[in-house]
């Protein structure tokens, strides 16, 4: 179910930034999403052939299986910081801790 609903997701509006840096992403769940213990962020990543970068940040309730945020980036550059990263992670209260 996770990959349909993602799918439908990056069919959305995408927000085209020049550079996207890591802190911008935890700086996003912070205002958005309660990251508790019912909610996670998930983040995706994937390189384009053009070199640039999709990134898709959702925020999921794991208490109803829903997605109650979510944004997707297309970015020219990504931080090393955020490049380093896997190709998809979890950002939690840990994260922040």
């Amino acid at each position: 179910m996770i990959p349909f609903i993602i799918g439908g997701l990056i069919a959305g509006a995408v927000i085209a930034v020049l550079m996207l840096k890591y802190k911008d992403i935890l700086n996003w769940f912070h205002n958005r999403v309660p990251l508790d213990k019912d909610h996670v962020g998930v983040v995706l990543k994937k390189k384009l052939a053009n070199g640039e970068a999709k990134v898709l940040k959702v925020g999921f309730n794991t208490e109803t299986n829903e997605v109650e945020e979510h944004e997707l980036n297309q970015a020219k550059e990504l931080d090393d910081e955020l490049e380093s990263k896997p190709n998809s992670f979890v950002v939690d209260s840990e994260t922040f801790a």
